[in-house]
């Protein structure tokens, strides 16, 4: 693998580590500015005064997005360590696993 689409996918579970963790921030008050940021962005405002079921699921799915950029980048290390003839397997599963995931989180 050339060191662009090494680079490419760092780059790709740093960036889903960081929203990972500003979702997890919209537990508390104190730290929910950002998230409330990206809600405008995306059209869909985040409530003066969440309740606290909103905060608990979006923080509980900022954990769920961090630990899946970590698994991630992790899984990539490794295959990135094998022999290309048993790297393409890997790679293989890897990229239907993201697209299950992708597929099935956005119906």
């Amino acid at each position: 693998m050339t060191g662009v689409w090494k680079n490419w996918l760092t780059v790709w579970c740093v960036g889903i580590g960081i929203f990972g963790l500003v979702l997890f921030g919209t537990g508390w008050s104190a730290t929910e500015g950002t998230a409330r940021a990206i809600f405008a962005l995306f059209g869909n405002p985040f409530p003066i005064e969440p309740d606290r079921y909103l905060r608990f699921s979006t923080s509980l799915m900022g954990a769920v997005t961090l630990g899946w950029a970590v698994t991630l980048y992790a899984a990539f290390r490794a295959a990135w360590l094998l022999e290309d003839a048993v790297a393409k397997p890997v790679w293989h599963l890897l990229t239907l696993g993201i697209g299950t995931w992708y597929f099935i989180d956005s119906a």
